[in-house]
């Protein structure tokens, strides 16, 4: 879902609710959402910019097996 409303596929754009399903996957173990979300903490897209929580997330997808990074 939140892949979707990032792009736009299908539904109405929106980064701030993408941000919020990314959120809730990637709290529940999701790898890929949990690299989104950490991209989005990074730049400040769909959420406040917050380097401490891009580097958690990130480090969290990297620990799950993560290759992108």
């Amino acid at each position: 879902m939140g892949t979707m409303l990032l792009a736009g596929q299908g539904v109405e754009e929106n980064r701030e609710y993408a941000a919020y399903w990314f959120d809730q996957a990637a709290n529940q173990g999701h790898v890929d959402a949990q690299y989104n979300l950490g991209l989005m903490f990074e730049s400040g897209d769909g959420v406040p910019e917050d380097k401490e929580q891009a580097a958690f997330w990130l480090a969290k997808a990297c620990s799950g097996g993560d290759q992108r990074l």
